[in-house]
């Protein structure tokens, strides 16, 4: 029995000593005199949540779920560290690694279901996104344990759950088996009693956010298409084909809609590693290993953009446009960069206005807003506007051809 054990419980401590290791836990010390100061790591919708947790009124947002909501201010009657916040969320995000292990040796084998922990332990993204307090890490795990559970009536408890705190969720369910359909309706009431942000043109954003695959995860997990030698791993295939392609259709994608769609591609990498003497999977470490010592150098650490890339740049032309990175938001200064695609937008000119934040991986999800910028276009750095916030390098911005 303690044989068996074994690996899981070495898989959720690897899973759990890379989260603790990735963020800068002094920077989650409590509030100063009751109320989450200015700046810190909390910023965007994810500070609607802490402020929540510390019993104060959240942020007026279509993001702001309740239930998490109300758990987080329920988690704040033990303690008004932040840092419980964050390790709870630590916690549930080195679970999903476990719990695709058991998935996958339950059905693949174990030395399939171990390289697929080991690989999820240290898939970047998934990684990051447990260091943050936004609803993805908690709604993760438990449509993740849902695919693990076997009665019916904890798989539809655990789904409801879920999409209840992420209603996208609910695209993803179907593949824990027949009862996941039960997020359908879950999610559809919930999303119409919050509302939520005008959805845009579905196909204008896939055709803008294909390019976007690196999302999934590092390259190497490309290596998984060996597997699709055993038929038995199509079914997966398809499971990270549908995260990508269903979430492509969302104006905003980020690496925060692809999180499941990344295990699932690590395991398939598993499935290849335990066919092909393990090679794949070692490969495969290594690559994620590398992704994860990038991810390190950028987690919410915004170093000023180098003086030397904006050296010599003059002001701005004026008669320029300015677009935003952002999709269109009703009510925003800057029109939204997919007016290039659709004609809105014109003029002798277009500029885009890159900050340091934008290299920094944020839970506001602007670096990946401008890796689209950089899939998307053609850039040129031509000008930089100096200001007391940080300066912003300015670059001219055309559609390829």
């Amino acid at each position: 029995m303690l044989r068996r054990a074994l690996p899981s419980a070495l898989i959720l401590l690897a899973a759990l000593l890379v989260r603790l290791w990735l963020p800068d836990w002094d920077r989650y010390l409590p509030p100063v005199g009751g109320r989450w100061p200015p700046g810190g790591v909390f910023d965007g919708h994810e500070r609607g949540y802490v402020l929540a947790f510390l019993g104060q009124r959240p942020d007026p947002s279509t993001q702001a779920w309740p239930l998490l909501a109300w758990g987080y201010q329920a988690l704040g009657h033990l303690s008004a560290d932040p840092r419980l916040l964050v390790g709870v969320n630590t916690l549930a995000g080195a679970s999903v690694p476990l719990a695709a292990s058991l998935w996958v040796a339950r059905r693949f084998g174990r030395a399939a279901g171990l390289w697929t922990g080991v690989l999820a332990a240290l898939l970047p993204e998934a990684v990051a996104w447990s260091g943050s307090a936004y609803n993805v890490a908690i709604p993760t795990a438990l449509l993740a344990w849902a695919f693990v559970a076997r009665r019916p009536l904890v798989v539809a408890l655990l789904v409801s759950l879920a999409v209840s705190m992420r209603g996208e969720l609910a695209l993803l369910a179907p593949f824990a088996g027949p009862v996941g359909l039960v997020g359908m309706p879950v999610a559809a009431a919930w999303l119409s009693a919050l509302g939520g942000p005008d959805p845009g043109d579905p196909l204008l954003a896939l055709r803008t956010n294909l390019p976007l695959l690196g999302l999934l995860g590092p390259p190497v997990l490309l290596l998984g298409l060996l597997a699709l030698r055993d038929r038995r791993a199509w079914p997966v295939a398809a499971f990270v084909l549908w995260n990508l392609l269903s979430s492509a259709t969302f104006a905003d994608l980020g690496g925060r809609h692809l999180v499941l769609g990344g295990v699932g591609a690590c395991a398939l990498v598993g499935v290849a590693a335990a066919r092909l003497r393990h090679l794949p999977g070692v490969v495969a470490a290594l690559g994620l290993l590398w992704g994860l010592e990038d991810l390190s150098e950028r987690w919410y650490r915004q170093a000023p953009l180098p003086a030397e890339e904006l050296a010599g740049l003059p002001a701005p032309d004026p008669a320029c446009v300015e677009v935003t990175e952002e999709p269109p938001i009703p009510g925003q200064p800057l029109p939204s960069h997919l007016g290039l695609w659709t004609g809105q937008v014109q003029g002798p000119c277009v500029l885009w206005g890159e900050t340091a934040i934008h290299r920094a991986w944020t839970s506001r999800g602007l670096q990946d807003r401008a890796l689209r910028m950089r899939a998307l276009y053609e850039l040129e750095p031509v000008a930089a506007r100096r200001r007391e916030g940080g300066d912003v390098l300015l670059w001219r911005v055309r559609r390829p051809g």
